[in-house]
Order: structure tokens, then sequence, then C-alpha cells
């Protein structure tokens, strides 16, 4: 259709520099999908031919535009932080118009041309299928500063600042098309666990066959070896590299971790988590202050100290722990029908288990597997006002902890690094957990979240009497 089209009008080469957008959609009869592709190619085609002046017109069929194109060392784009608006631009006629506009002129772009600067910007990227990030905005930026000079780079990127998302026409019109491109299969959507879901994962290291012999002994004497602590710490320091790998190629539940790294089932539990998991989430952000999240729940709650033991800090961390479930009441439906909504009791039991004695775990837990599968949850023997022993349950696996919150910790952390789903019940709660205590972003935003989290930050309560 668009060849025939295209030799009946006897369009050259040259004719085809004239066709608009508005031209486009006419000829395609509406088809974004073929305007799309077709936009694509014809670029891709005025790049290879513009240097001849004289070409005919060659096949214009719709092909895949994914297909590998060859490229020159100078359009050859490896790595974005390489490339320069002039070279970028060069590869469009539309940008070397541009380039030739605003050339030796300290001129602000118009917001025509701010928005075709973009756009040209964006499509050199998604048609080498690059994915641009925050590092790389930052860049694109200052390059569009240094090209042209009476730009400012703010326009088009505004890093995130004082709880504001990052913004600007540079970052809303490349994420903008990348999803059209996606919607119309022009580009595939990226699968990978990104720093706004779980924090940088720790890069997979390639070992060396003596490396690995090395590590495999001393993954032995771990095996055998439960003290000195301070040996077992380092030797497990050590080893990271080997865990890592098994863990990034296997997906193992705790219960076949144990049975390689038994030392994991020991008191030291806590700690060789703590180092694993530092390393495995190295860069995210700070943890919030959970006193002063106390503080605003008991405010905002009016919870008094009448209803917890104010002597006993386990006692209000519990109390604190609980209320966040009327604060982030649970909103996910029950039930193939669909019609009961999870209750706060609902969300606080799937978090916290509440038993007189030991003797009371056994019969609790086979309850709850009647039923359906137990997630990690924190047993707790005693009452809310006189908590006495602490036990994470994960995979009928059981470790004490000296205080609730070393518990609420340790299970937080199990959760990502074995890769399991929070509880739909307490999603919500876990979910805030995840970013107040351990600095992880979610990629669920919720509002209810985002609200608390806010004013959380921007409060400075006391405790009420």
């Amino acid at each position: 259709m668009v060849n025939r089209f295209l030799h009946d009008l006897k369009l050259n080469w040259k004719g085809l520099e004239f066709l608009r957008s508005d031209d486009l959609l006419r000829i395609f009869d509406g088809s974004y999908e073929l305007k799309t592709q077709f936009q694509v190619r014809l670029g891709q085609f005025l790049k290879n031919c513009s240097q001849q002046k004289n070409q005919a017109l060659v096949d214009l069929d719709i092909v895949d535009v994914r297909q590998p194109q060859p490229q020159s060392g100078a359009t050859a784009c490896t790595d974005p932080l390489s490339q320069t608006i002039p070279l970028i631009l060069s590869s469009t006629f539309k940008g070397k118009k541009l380039l030739e506009k605003y050339e030796n002129k300290n001129e602000k772009l118009i917001a025509v041309d701010q928005s075709e600067l973009v756009k040209c910007i964006s499509e050199y990227y998604l048609e080498r299928d690059i994915n641009l990030g925050t590092r790389h905005y930052r860049h694109i930026a200052t390059e569009i500063g240094k090209t042209f000079p009476a730009e400012e780079e703010l326009t088009y990127y505004v890093p995130q600042h004082d709880n504001v998302r990052p913004k600007g026409i540079l970052q809303d019109k490349f994420k903008n098309m990348r999803k059209k491109w996606i919607s119309l299969g022009l580009i595939k959507k990226l699968y990978i666990e990104r720093p706004s879901k779980k924090a940088k994962i720790l890069e997979q290291q390639v070992l060396t066959a003596e490396e690995t012999s090395s590590l495999e002994a001393k993954k032995k004497w771990l095996q055998s070896h439960f003290e000195p602590a301070e040996e077992v710490k380092t030797a497990w320091r050590t080893t990271i590299p080997l865990r890592f790998n098994e863990q990034r190629y296997y997906s193992k539940n705790i219960v076949e971790f144990i049975a390689e790294w038994p030392v994991f089932a020991t008191s030291l539990s806590h700690d060789l988590l703590n180092i694993d998991f530092d390393v495995k989430f190295k860069e995210r952000d700070a943890a919030g202050d959970w006193n002063h999240l106390c503080q605003y729940v008991f405010q905002r709650m009016e919870i008094t100290e009448d209803t917890y033991n104010s002597e006993n800090k386990d006692s209000r961390d519990i109390a604190c722990m609980l209320a966040l479930h009327h604060i982030l009441v649970p909103t996910l439906q029950k039930g193939i029908d669909g019609k009961k909504k999870f209750t706060i009791l609902d969300s606080q039991n799937s978090q916290v288990l509440f038993i007189a004695a030991q003797n009371n775990l056994d019969p609790a837990i086979d309850v709850r597997a009647k039923l359906g599968r137990i997630q990690p949850l924190l047993i707790v023997e005693g009452n809310r006002i006189n908590p006495k022993v602490f036990t994470s349950f994960v995979d009928r696996k059981c470790q004490k902890f000296d205080t609730f919150m070393d518990g609420i910790d340790y299970l937080c952390k199990i959760f990502f690094m074995f890769n399991l789903e929070f509880p739909k019940e307490s999603i919500l709660v876990w979910t805030f957990l995840q970013t107040f205590l351990l600095g992880l972003k979610s990629a669920r935003k919720v509002p209810k979240i985002l609200d608390l989290l806010k004013a959380v930050n921007s409060t400075n309560p006391t405790i009420p009497t």
C-alpha cells in the first residue's frame, strides 16, 4: 500500500523530506501502528540516502524496525553517556535542521523546537532499544545546555529533591514514546529488577575454578563450625559470591538453603542475614526513625499509655505495629467471589501471632496451616502488655529474638533475600516497612503509603499523655 501510494505520487527522496505527521495519517488512513513503523523506517531511509541527491525511491514496505541496522562507528550507540547532542541530532534530517537553525546563535529554543529536540533524542535511543534512567536524563540535559547555551537544563530534567519526583520534558517525552512503542510492538518491555523496586543488586561475579574451589572449602568449614562467632561471620562474608551465585540461579526456599548453610539456623542467623542484605542491597535510602514513627502513630490514633506497658519497649513497639494496620487498612478482596475484604484483624494476624505459652505454638500453626500456606510471621509468647518471647516462623523454621523489632527486621529482610511475596492481608503494612525500615523503594505507588510516609517525615509529634 505504501509503496504504491508513493510511486503514484512520483515522490523521490527529496519529496519524502517534506512528509508531515498529518500526511502520514492520511496515507495510512488512521492506522497509528503502521504510521509509527513507517515513520521510524522513513527516518532510517533519509539518514542513509541524505548524501545521495538523485537516489531513486527504494522499497519502503513496512518491515520489522527492530531488525539490526548497519551502523557506522560515528552513530553506533553502546553507552548513552558517551553520546553528544550534535551526534544525535546529526543522525536525522529534522535534527540537522535544528542544529543549523540555532548554529552560532545564543537564542532560547522556541517551544516547538524544544519539543522536536526531545523527540529526536527519544527516537534516537528507542530505535537502538536503549532505556534511559536518571543518570542518563541528567547527562543529556547537561549536553543540551552545552549545545544550546541559552537553554535551561532544568527545563529538560529536574532530579528528585525534597520528596518531589523527578520531572522534565525530556523524561516525559521519552517515557510516553516508549510506552507507545511498546504498545505497538516496536520494542519489548524489559522485565529487569531495577533499583526503584529493590535497590541495586550485587553484580554477578564470574568465578575462576581456583576461586570456586577455595570458596567451596570455606563453605564446607561453615557446615560444621558454628563458632567462634567472629570467625563464622568472616567466613560467611568470604563466601558471599558463591552464595549469591546460587541464589541467583536457583530458587531455593529457606529449608533447602539451611540444608546447605546450616549455620543460618543458629543464633547467628540475624547477623548473617544482615551481612548478605547489606551487600546485596548496598545502595538504598536511609531507614526512618522508628521512635519518631511511634510518636506519630500514637498521636494520630490517640493511643495513650494505659493501652500498653510504657515501661516495656516491646509492648510499645507492638502497639505501634498493630496500630499501623488501622492506618493502612487492607483493601484487597478475599475469596473467589471477590465480595469480602480483608479485615484489620486479618491483616494483623498475618503478621503477628500471639500465643499464651510455647506449647501452644504447634496447635496454633496447625490451625493456620489448614487455612492455607503460612507465610513468614512473628510469634509473640505472652500478650500485648507483657510480651516475653519473640520467634520468627518461616517454612516451619523458627528463630528466636531478644526484641520484637529484631524479629520484624529479620522477617522484612527474609522476604527480600528469598524473594518471597508479602501476605496479601498485610501487604500494605509490609510495603510501608520495606520503605521506612529498610530504605528500599517500592514499585507499588499506593496513596495510603505515600501519604503516611509524607506525614511522618513532616511532623515532630510528642507522645500524648
